[in-house]
């Protein structure tokens, strides 16, 4: 992170998120990653969710070397299999990880057509699996102690869709 980003952080970020645990899917690249170092360097547990956990440890890695003492850790997921989806939520109830923030940050564009599990790829991962993941992990959520805030981040592509609602 530039100097700049860091002093803006400290002149303008006001409150305390050090300990507080946010998981970031897609945290390994683009703007989750960069999301990724802002949390760290807020000293807030950061988990990031992603289809490679090769990728996940390098982007741990680069995080590290810039805040040494992050809390950083990586979890596999990828939002166009249903079963990672339901892996997924499972071990965070298992580990009753205690989520204070949740950042729906995965998604994948221009791809070729594809097919998988029966659905369009980019639909698969932008949307349905963002919406099974949030419907999977809701219970848990809610059987917290406290409010969990839920970040999504959406694409300027929602300009040209066609959508009706009639049927």
């Amino acid at each position: 992170m530039n100097k700049k980003s860091i002093k803006y952080l400290e002149k303008h970020f006001k409150g305390d998120v050090s300990g507080k645990t946010i998981i970031i899917t897609g945290g390994n690249s683009g703007i989750g990653f960069e999301s990724a170092k802002i949390c760290a360097f807020l000293k807030m547990n950061v988990i990031i969710a992603c289809r490679s956990l090769e990728r996940a440890g390098n982007a741990i890695a680069l995080i590290k070397e810039e805040f040494p003492e992050a809390n950083i850790s990586a979890m596999k997921l990828d939002l166009s299999e249903e079963q990672s989806v339901r892996s997924f939520v499972k071990e965070i109830i298992d580990k009753k990880i205690d989520i204070d923030m949740f950042y729906h940050n995965a998604g994948i564009f221009r791809m070729p057509y594809q097919v998988k599990e029966g659905r369009e790829l980019v639909v698969s991962t932008n949307y349905y699996g963002q919406f099974f993941l949030t419907s999977l992990l809701h219970p848990y959520l809610e059987s917290l102690k406290h409010d969990v805030k839920m970040i999504i981040t959406s694409s300027v592509a929602c300009r040209w869709a066609k959508v009706s609602t009639d049927s």
